[in-house]
């Protein structure tokens, strides 16, 4: 599929799911739903199309804490680690942490199946090691947009899926400095609401 396909697609998606939103088709969540619940913690796995760096395997696992900032709005700041393939065919292995921070719009709150977007900052602390050169350690910036949809299985226990587009740090194999690349992965979530 074309990118112009793919991005009308997208806003096509987003504008049926802002207008369904704007019409009163939410789900109102009731008092002592655990929607009114501004807290919860969880763990993810996420990996896909790394597309721009070869010396990573595309599996990175976290953990991350969730905010409720009102009725769609939440907040979520998060830890994840992105381990070194065992190399790419220049022998470069790259590893990485990431720490990030998003805010987020439900879409429906107190659903039982609710969609949400994303858009969240952070940076990455890089560990890359190439044959016969010293290691490049450093911390660099990134970016992301996502979309996804949490599915409430009971009062407190939430499984939701993540897409994201990226831009971060990637090393070519030939030199020490950074490019940008974007990294277009699928995150899968479980989430406790205290």
């Amino acid at each position: 599929m074309s990118p112009r396909l793919q991005t009308i697609g997208i806003t096509a998606l987003l504008l049926g799911l802002f207008t369904a939103t704007s019409r009163g088709q939410e789900l109102a969540a009731g008092p002592g739903d655990a929607a009114s619940s501004p807290l919860g913690i969880g763990v993810r796995v996420g990996g896909g199309g790394v597309v721009d760096r070869p010396s990573v395997d595309g599996l990175c696992y976290g953990v991350f804490g969730h905010l409720g900032l009102g009725p769609r709005l939440f907040g979520e700041i998060a830890l994840d680690r992105c381990p070194s393939s065992p190399s790419d065919a220049a022998g470069m292995r790259e590893q990485g942490t990431q720490i990030s921070a998003a805010l987020g719009l439900r879409f429906w709150r107190g659903a039982w199946l609710s969609p949400f977007l994303q858009l969240g900052v952070g940076g990455e602390v890089a560990s890359v090691q190439r044959p016969d050169q010293p290691d490049d350690d450093g911390i660099f910036p990134l970016a992301f947009v996502g979309a996804g949809s949490d599915l409430r299985l009971s009062r407190h226990l939430v499984l939701g899926l993540n897409l994201r587009w990226q831009l971060q740090a990637s090393f070519a194999d030939s030199t020490a400095q950074p490019d940008v690349a974007s990294d277009k992965t699928a995150q899968l979530f479980l989430r406790w609401d205290l």
